[in-house]
């Protein structure tokens, strides 16, 4: 019940029992994630600017556990200072991306995603690779929301990519651009791996015609 006292007292006077609430808030006070989220959220209501300091510390430590609240505290710090300064607390986000939390390296990623993806394509691309598979997934579904020079070619290498989801993916996007697709999917069809060869057969039929019937036997 920490959490709760401390947005309490704070409506009730902030002047006296605000450091007491930021104890609460820090990591280093010795209550339980879901206290310290909603402490944090009450003093971040009250002043963004002065508590800051809190969020970012939320942001940038990882759960002890796998907890939901130990995630949801690290989300709310991690939104809470993109917000008050996108341009300083953008590397802290992209390193976000590959966090080993499900929750937290998704968060990043639409915030990240929620303007052009132009700038953070890279970024995105790196946690295709390196993420875990919730965000890997979310990162490439984010790179294929508007159109880029090279987009169609960085599909199909996604057919080889060791995710099964991710091959289904961008199987089914390639699929969708229809016949012009057909020449750079054809490799695959020989690839070493039964799996990959198989991705490519699963792309290939939806776009159908003469020429995949002739290909495929």
């Amino acid at each position: 019940l920490l959490g709760a006292c401390a947005w309490m007292v704070l409506q009730a006077d902030p002047a006296r029992f605000t450091g007491w609430a930021r104890k609460i808030a820090s990591a280093s006070g010795g209550a339980s994630e879901q206290s310290r989220r909603v402490a944090l959220q009450a003093l971040l209501a009250s002043d963004t600017a002065q508590h800051i300091d809190l969020a970012v510390e939320a942001a940038r430590t990882p759960p002890a556990n796998n907890g939901w609240w130990a995630a949801y505290l690290q989300c709310d710090g991690l939104k809470a200072a993109y917000k008050f300064d996108p341009v300083q607390y953008q590397p802290l986000v992209e390193e976000l991306t590959l966090g080993p939390s499900r929750q937290v390296a998704t968060t990043a990623i639409g915030l990240l995603t929620a303007g052009a993806i132009d700038p953070v394509a890279a970024t995105l691309k790196r946690c295709v690779e390196q993420g875990q598979p919730d965000a890997a997934l979310a990162a490439a579904q984010a790179l294929f929301k508007q159109p880029w020079t090279g987009q169609q070619e960085y599909a199909v290498a996604q057919l080889a990519n060791h995710s099964k989801r991710m091959r289904a993916f961008a199987g089914a996007w390639l699929a969708k651009q229809g016949e012009s697709s057909i020449d750079l999917v054809l490799p695959y069809l020989s690839h070493r791996s039964a799996d990959i060869r198989l991705s490519a057969a699963q792309t290939l039929l939806p776009i159908g015609g003469e020429r995949v019937t002739s290909l495929l036997f």
